[in-house]
Formats: structure tokens, sequence, C-alpha cells
């Protein structure tokens, strides 16, 4: 009959199937790992964009069942090599499936020492050949879907009380369509390109204000000038949201970003220079606080200690970005209202003078924890 005829016809092209995947039991693998994740649950997968088709990826998931090797396993496009505890790899009937799925097995140090450095001597091995590794790096189970502590860290003596590994969510960086950033071949950003990017444009931009300088100069003044505007684009954005990537206004010179900080630091060096004072000269002398621009000043200066521990204590470097800027609209508002050099205020030159070193030194101090550096030149 007909439909005894098509039933062989199945029976045999799965053999042919079976007999194919033998040679490539990984494939087979995850293909039965897709078939059961979805019998055995109703999965909606974003986010495939994240990982890219070709390159070594590190894929970090939080530990919700011990079956979740099996879900991420039928979900993520490409084959990945989970770090799995080595008891669990072991387990008898299981291990030699775990073999042919290339898992990592790994142990805490005080375990088995040998076992964890040759997991790790795996795990880079693996990415230096453009694999996948996924790692559920809590080291428990966690039924909230919180993440637990990092136990990976503190076995290898990475993560040492007081410090402690929290998970910190970030958002997306955009292209000019509000999707997510990409090269010109349409394929995602890669972040060396940018960074090459950054210090080229910086070029051009010290090029065209400073062309006095020399090349050496003008060289170390545009990888301060890129590397800042790219870093500081990132930092001061609020972490949790996306942000469109706009060259132009990261390198601007006027707004909130790190060239119109290192300006205004470079500026006040320059009015040490202009007057011939050492900046050292002036740091024992407390500033006489008599117009509004001045106290508006003082208690901003006074404001870095709680900018600083509010961005640690919630995680959000955008926050000391903001509080450095306000300082910075400070200072100048100061600086045009209240005269620093100009003959007929010799007498409240001394106390200005004080204002403007710290103004620059907390300038300096704070892009300086952003990773950012802060030039008497520019």
């Amino acid at each position: 009959a007909i439909h005894q005829v098509f039933l062989v016809l199945a029976v045999l092209s799965a053999g042919v199937a079976v007999y194919l995947y033998s040679f490539m039991p990984e494939f087979l693998l995850r293909f039965y790992a897709f078939l059961l994740s979805r019998v055995m649950y109703r999965l909606t997968v974003t986010g495939h964009h994240h990982i890219p088709e070709t390159g070594p990826v590190v894929l970090v998931a939080n530990h919700v069942a011990f079956n979740d090797w099996l879900i991420v396993g039928g979900s993520v496009r490409r084959p990945a090599r989970f770090v799995m505890d080595h008891r669990i790899s072991q387990t008898p009937v299981v291990s030699r499936l775990f073999r042919s799925a290339k898992v990592i097995p790994i142990a805490p140090a005080h375990e088995n020492e040998e076992v964890m450095e040759q997991a790790f001597a795996k795990i880079r091995e693996e990415l230096q050949n453009g694999e996948v590794v996924c790692t559920f790096p809590e080291g428990k189970l966690t039924s909230t879907g919180e993440m637990n502590p990092f136990k990976a860290a503190e076995m290898l003596g990475v993560l040492v009380p007081p410090a402690r590994a929290v998970h910190v969510n970030n958002g997306n960086v955009l292209g000019d369509d509000r999707k997510i950033l990409k090269s010109r071949s349409g394929e995602p950003a890669m972040l060396l390109d940018l960074v090459d990017a950054a210090i080229e444009r910086g070029r051009a931009i010290v090029a065209e204000r400073s062309p006095d300088l020399s090349a050496d100069e003008q060289a170390d003044l545009a990888h301060t000038i890129g590397i800042g505007a790219l870093k500081y684009a990132e930092l001061s954005s609020d972490r949790i949201k996306d942000y469109v990537f706009d060259w132009d206004r990261m390198l601007a010179f006027d707004g909130n970003t790190a060239p119109y900080l290192q300006y205004a630091h470079a500026r006040i060096c320059s009015i040490f220079r202009k007057a011939a004072v050492d900046r050292n000269d002036v740091r024992a002398i407390t500033p006489d606080v008599v117009e509004p621009q001045e106290r508006a000043l003082a208690l901003a200066l006074l404001g870095f200690d709680a900018a600083v521990q509010d961005a640690v204590e919630k995680f959000s470097p955008h926050r000391l970005c903001t509080y450095l800027f306000d300082l910075a609209q400070a200072f100048t508002a100061f600086y045009e209202a209240c005269p620093v050099l100009k003959d007929g205020h010799e007498a409240t030159r001394a106390s200005r003078l004080a204002l403007c070193d710290l103004t620059a030194r907390t300038l300096a101090t704070g892009l300086d924890l952003l990773g950012i550096a802060a030039p008497e030149r520019m």
C-alpha cells in the first residue's frame, strides 16, 4: 500500500540521518536538545543577534534547573561547550552523552585543582578556536532567577571580600536608525574598530584646532580626546537605557561630553600658566567665598565625595559624569562673573586661583575614576 511505502521511506530516511549524524554526534545531540526542550517547555527565545555567527563567545546563564544546559543548547544557533561540575559530567549512563557534547568538566580548587586548571585551559583553547562556551557561574541553583554569588571567581581567588560580584544589566548601543549599532557592512560593530575610528577623529580635531603642536603631541592628544570621548559616551548614559551612538555629539566641545570636561581642565591649567603661578603655591589658601558664583562653585566642589559614593553604590557611573558636567558649568559661570587675573582684582586673585586649582583637581580625579585622561593643554 502507498502508506506502507511512505512509512518504509521515512524509516530509511531516519536511519540515513542517524547514520550521518553519527559522524557528528554533537549536531545530533543539538537536534535532540531542540526537540526535547520544545516538547517539555513553551519557550520564547529572543536576542539571537547578541551571539555572532562566527568567533568566540562566552555565554553566561543563571542556573534555574539541572536541565538548563538542555534548554540553552537547544536554543542557541551555534554549538556550545558547557562548563559543568565534574561530578555531574561523570554521572553513569549520561557521561558518554556529555563527552559527545564536548562538556568541559570543572571542579573547585579545594576538591581537585588539576581538574580546575584543565578546565580553564580547555576553555581558553575553545575560545581561541572561535567556539561558544557556556557557564553557569553561581555554582548552585536559584529558584528565583536572581544571580547568586559568582563561585568560579571566588574559587580562583579573584573575588575576595570585601569585593563582591553584582549582576549589572545594560541597555543597547543603537545606530542612527535606532537599531543595534552595526558596521557599514551590516555586521555587529567591533570595539577595536570604534577605538581606531575614535583616535582618527580625535586626530582630525587636533589638526584643525592645534596645528602648531608637534606630531607627537598631536598624536598623544588625539588618543586622549578620541578614547576619552568613546568612554564617556558609554559611561555618561544611564546604563539600563539604550543610547544612540553619535560621533558628532560625543566629540563636541560643548555639552555633556569628555572633550568639554577635558577642555575645562586644560583651560584652568592655562590660567596658571598665564599667571606664572605654581598650582602648589595656592593649595594652602582657604578660598574666601563672597560672590554667589563663588559660593555655587564651592558647594559644587563639596559634592564630589557624595557623587562618587552615589555612583559606586548604585553601580551607575553616569551619576559621576553628570556631577562633573555640572561642576564644569559652575566653573564657567564663576570664571565669567568673577575676574581671576584682571587688573584691579589683586585682592581676590589668590583666593580665586585656589578655587580654580581645586576645580581642576576635582575634574582630573573624576575623569581618572572614569578611566579618562585630563590633558593640561588642548
